[in-house]
This record gives C-alpha cells, sequence and structure tokens, in this order.
C-alpha cells in the first residue's frame, strides 16, 4: 500500500523560480497528496506567483510572522503542518524529475527500515539547462563507497558508513534530493534550528540512530546554480561544519577514525584562522588557530607566523 506524501519547499524571494519548481511536483508519476510552501517573509512576488499557480495537488501556504535568516525555521514549520507519513522535500529554484516521488516514497513503503531515501542530482544553470561537468558521476563515485545491502529498487546504505562519510565528505540529505519518513525524523530530534547552513549534514547524521537511507544511485532532481545560491556565505558554512565535527569527535555516535576526523579539524580551522586572518578578524583568527591547537597542531611555528602576517597585512595599525 503506497503511504501519503507531502511536499515541503521553503521560500524566500523565490518568485523567479517557484513556478517552476512546483510544476515539477504537478508532474509526478505519484501524485503527493499536497504542497505545503512555507514563506519566510518574502519581499518579492513570491505569494502573487503561488496564489496563481493551478494544478492537480493543493498547495498549502504558511506564512512566518518574521524572517528567520535561513531555512531551518520554514522546514521545521512545514514539517509539523504535513499531514502525510513521508515528507519529500525541495528548494524553491530546484525541480523534480518526473519519478522522483515514485522511486523514493517507494523505496520507503518497502523498507519499513529506512529513514531517508536519498539520489542524486543534476545540476542545471539559472536558464534552466545543463551545466558543464559530471556532478552525478563525482556524487556516485563517493557514495559508492559506503557499505550497503540490494533493496528493492535501492540500495540501503550501513548507518555507521553513512555517518563516517557525512563526517569526512559532507551532507547526503541535500533538501532537493531527499524523501523523509516524518517519525524518523521526529525520533531524530528534527533539524537543528541554531545551524544556518549545515542543517542538513546535521541530520544525516542524527538519522542514522534511527535507521538506515535508501539510496537511489540515478537522478531524481535537478539543482539549480545561479547568482543567488552560489554567492559566498562568507565563513559561516566552514565554520558551522567544523563545529559540528568537533561536536562528533567529542560525543560520536558510532565508533569513528578519531585521528582522521582530528587532521581534518586541524586543517579546517587553520583554513578558518587564514581566511578571518584575510577579512581582518584577529580575534576569530586567533579563535580558530587555538581549536586547531586543541586538535593537535602543536606550537608549529609557520602556521603562528603565517597568521601573524596575515592579520597584519589585513590590519596594519593594528599592534
Amino acid at each position: 500500500m503506497s503511504s501519503p506524501v507531502s511536499v515541503v519547499i521553503p521560500t524566500y524571494n523565490g518568485a523567479k523560480y517557484i513556478a517552476a519548481a512546483i510544476e515539477s511536483v504537478f508532474t509526478q508519476t505519484r501524485q503527493p497528496s499536497e504542497i505545503v510552501v512555507v514563506d519566510d517573509c518574502s519581499k518579492d512576488d513570491t505569494l502573487k506567483v503561488l496564489h496563481d499557480l493551478r494544478g492537480p495537488v493543493p498547495i498549502r501556504i504558511l506564512q512566518l510572522e518574521r524572517n528567520s535568516g535561513g531555512p531551518v525555521l520554514p522546514m521545521t514549520k512545514g514539517f509539523e503542518q504535513s499531514a502525510s507519513p513521508f515528507i519529500t522535500t525541495l528548494d524553491q529554484d530546484d525541480r523534480m524529475l518526473p519519478d522522483r516521488i515514485e522511486r523514493q516514497a517507494g523505496a520507503l513503503d518497502r523498507h519499513g527500515n529506512a529513514a531517508a531515501a536519498i539520489g542524486l542530482l543534476v545540476k542545471i544553470g539559472a536558464d534552466g539547462k545543463p551545466t558543464p561537468g559530471d556532478f552525478v558521476a563525482e556524487s556516485r563515485v563517493r557514495i559508492d563507497a559506503i557499505p550497503y545491502t540490494d533493496g528493492v529498487g535501492c540500495r540501503l546504505l550501513d548507518p555507521a558508513g553513512v555517518y563516517a562519510h557525512v563526517l569526512s565528505h559532507g551532507t547526503l540529505t541535500i533538501a532537493s534530493s531527499t524523501t523523509f519518513r516524518k517519525s524518523a525524523w521526529a525520533k531524530a530530534g528534527g533539524f537543528d534550528a541554531a545551524l544556518r547552513v549545515a542543517w542538513d549534514a546535521d541530520i544525516s547524521l542524527k538519522l542514522t540512530t534511527v535507521g538506515t537511507l535508501a539510496y537511489i544511485p540515478e537522478p531524481i532532481g535537478e539543482y539549480r546554480l545561479h547568482a543567488a545560491n552560489t554567492s559566498a556565505q562568507g565563513t559561516t558554512t566552514l565554520r558551522e561544519v567544523l563545529a559540528l565535527k568537533q561536536s562528533h569527535l567529542d560525543r560520536p555516535l558510532h565508533p569513528i577514525d578519531g585521528e582522521m576526523l582530528r587532521r581534518d579539524l586541524r586543517e579546517g580551522y587553520f583554513g578558518l584562522a587564514y581566511a578571518e586572518s584575510q577579512r581582518g578578524n584577529l580575534r576569530a583568527s586567533w579563535r580558530a588557530l587555538g581549536s586547531a591547537r586543541r586538535n593537535g597542531l602543536g606550537h608549529a611555528k609557520w602556521a603562528i607566523e603565517s597568521i601573524k602576517a596575515a592579520v597584519r597585512a589585513a590590519r596594519p595599525n593594528h599592534g
């Protein structure tokens, strides 16, 4: 028996692309029971575009009272208000391939131990056309290294292997490539509202405590690259990812290669220290260097002197 599916789309100033995103839901071979769009106080014509859309799936529009500054609170509200046991997530500027829900929800129907279903994404440009480079092949190579057992129409990834992969390579539960089992998402603790960028890696790690990931090793959606979503996040992304890794080094959910993770943290914190020094953020730079030393950087003179030199170059009048 097929379980109902809700599609949750967080949006902020999404007028340019959100119609294309929702139209890709309308053409699904397995139709969801609803589309829940959570607006984060958009200042453009997003709401007008949403109200003008007509299709075979009802659209519920929820609005936050104030802008949250990121996708976590809109996503959480959408999950909490969704009426279905399965929730397929989609970013406002991406598109689903026609059989995404059928394949992902089908995997969850067939495998009760799967906390979520994931797949691969094809990169497209602002105009909706494919971009150069084989993003699918690159992603497939990394995920293929995770131990798995064969499922029906999918691979059931080993939770400990997923955990190690995310700590080394990054998230597997990207919004536009994941369908969640709502009960597993809640049992894992949901999304962390304190995270602005690394929320997806955080939920990937936490889901490994409640089940496996059903992986479909083929494209199920399109990830759009454009100016608004490729702009630099400063050091926010790196800082959040490093803090997340540090927390799992200190309190691992599965057995880990502690020395390898410490090495990654040393290199990451040193990179963050250098980036902050280049921006003239002296205190942030020294905090990051202190974190690198905590993970075994030691008193390498070249590291400390390079940070000092960068700080002096960025802030020549600073003592």
